[in-house]
């Protein structure tokens, strides 16, 4: 669903283009924005930007599959940052 309806603007996976990025910072785990706020942007658009809603298009529960899908999709990206900088990592 994600590939269908959000990928042309946040880029695969939700890492960012022509739209914000999705996985990290307010957006990721732990972020400001809530899963009900990501909810109420995805239906009902963002005023002023090109963020239009997709309240007409996709259901509650799909839109709540894409939130899932963003939300294990940051997991994913933090563990692996998280790996990556351990890898990094020369004691001395």
């Amino acid at each position: 669903m994600f590939g269908r309806n959000c990928q042309l603007c946040h880029n695969s996976r939700g890492k960012g283009g022509k739209g914000p990025q999705l996985i990290k910072g307010a957006w990721g785990p732990g972020g400001a924005n809530s899963d009900d706020y990501m909810f109420g942007i995805i239906k009902n658009g963002r005023p002023n930007t090109q963020m239009g809603g997709f309240g007409g298009a996709l259901s509650d529960g799909e839109i709540r599959v894409i939130i899932a899908f963003l939300r294990a999709e940051s997991v994913r990206v933090k563990a692996a940052d998280r790996k990556a900088a351990d890898a990094d990592y020369v004691p001395w």
